[in-house]
């Protein structure tokens, strides 16, 4: 699975060209380097390198590399290999790097003349983002820590190449609105609502061709008119938050996929919307948030409130990360960023990100969190500080009518 990037490399070759002569270029350089950065994408999805230089030199080689990061610009090369040559002035190079493991963490470097490295830019490709509304696959590309000795980067992703995979099995999707999806494994599931004969249920999709394309698709639960929204799976037990009938309905998968044996588990009387399974433990979001306990046969006891937000505008979706949960607060455009303690409560919960417009659905995958907005058609990927919190957003637009309202990675 490939992931493009386009890393512009800035305050690199200045000190990448040989011990003396990169000396050199540092004292009457370091001021005309150009200061240029973007990131593109592309549905190809490999790592493509992009520097920029201001060289004294008749021609400077260099050589892309990507090696398994905090191995070194020594270690051997993982994937292709780009080489090629600067010429005196102003220039600019790209370079392709294929074959990179999905699920690894690389340190990509500019190495010129045979020497020297620049400071690593460490990347990592990323699965397929899941977007529903309409129900898309895009392309996640990743910025990394840092690159080069002048420009520094912000860790997160931006979004690209969203491609609509509702259509591809007729008549199966039509008119189909999902509402919250789970991947697993090389299949995604999902409620949804038929939005012409107002009928709610959950599919199962099989995924293909680089987990961009359905093959595949079953109606594994009907529910009728009874409306059914957050989905979790944990092992072959689902879960699913009936907003109308104010319960979770937990039920057994059977081989085959189809969902039975379904009944009520867990708290009652609020219209739950949104849920969130960690190891031991189930949080399920409606204005506060509670948490309950897994059993062994998989229904929810000893459910108690792990946090009241009605003093922070409300609870909508809940993501977890480590020992951090973050909790969306539409009613104050806040997310706000909880402690989770031993027994599951939430504590020190705080304000974090800014400029977030009613935030609804949100996902954290490594150094980003990736939030919705209700009627809105962008998703804001935002960085995660190291202390936790969320800074550093940007909306990004795809096209889903009526608003996103799940997303899964």
């Amino acid at each position: 699975m490939k992931l493009l990037i386009a890393l512009a490399l800035c305050g690199l070759l200045g000190c990448a060209v040989g011990q003396d002569e990169g000396a050199l270029l540092q004292r009457r350089l370091s001021e005309k380097t150009m200061h240029k950065a973007a990131i593109m994408g592309t549905a190809t999805r490999s790592i493509s390198l992009v520097a920029y230089t201001d060289t004294i030199l008749d021609t400077t080689k260099y050589e892309f590399k990507c090696v398994t990061a905090d191995t070194g610009c020594d270690a051997p090369a993982e994937g292709t290999t780009v080489s090629g040559a600067f010429v005196k002035g102003k220039s600019d190079a790209t370079g392709t790097i294929e074959g990179l493991d999905p699920d690894t963490m690389y340190d990509c470097y500019v190495i010129t003349n045979d020497k020297i490295c620049g400071k690593p830019f460490r990347v990592q490709t990323e699965p397929v983002l899941y977007v529903g509304g309409s129900l898309l696959a895009c392309n996640i590309v990743t910025r990394g820590d840092r690159g080069g000795d002048l420009f520094v980067w912000r860790a997160g992703s931006q979004i690209t190449d969203c491609l609509d995979i509702s259509g591809t099995i007729e008549p199966v999707l039509n008119n189909i609105r999902p509402l919250s999806i789970v991947k697993r494994d090389e299949q995604i599931s999902f409620t949804y609502v038929d939005q012409v004969k107002n009928k709610y249920g959950v599919q199962t999709c099989i995924l293909n061709k680089g987990a961009t394309q359905i093959d595949d698709c079953e109606t594994v639960l009907e529910n009728g008119d009874e409306a059914l929204f957050g989905l979790q799976i944990v092992e072959t037990k689902a879960y699913i938050a009936r907003p109308s009938a104010k319960d979770v309905l937990l039920c057994t998968i059977l081989a085959n996929g189809t969902f039975s044996d379904c009944a009520p588990t867990g708290p009652t009387g609020e219209e739950y919307v949104n849920l969130y399974a960690s190891t031991d433990n189930i949080y399920i979001v409606r204005e506060n948030v509670t948490v309950c306990s897994i059993e062994a046969n998989g229904s929810l006891s000893r459910c108690k409130l792990a946090y009241n937000m009605a003093d922070r505008g409300g609870a909508y979706d809940i993501a977890i990360q480590g020992r951090m949960a973050y909790i969306t607060n539409p009613g104050a455009n806040t997310v706000s960023l909880c402690t989770i303690n031993l027994d599951g409560s939430l504590s020190n919960c705080a304000p974090t990100g800014v400029d977030l417009k009613s935030p609804e659905t949100i996902l954290v995958q490594g150094s980003t969190a990736y939030i919705t907005s209700p009627f809105e058609n962008d998703i804001q990927a935002c960085s995660i500080l190291e202390n936790g919190e969320i800074s550093y957003c940007k909306s990004y637009y795809t096209p889903v009518l009526g608003g996103v309202t799940a997303l899964a990675i």
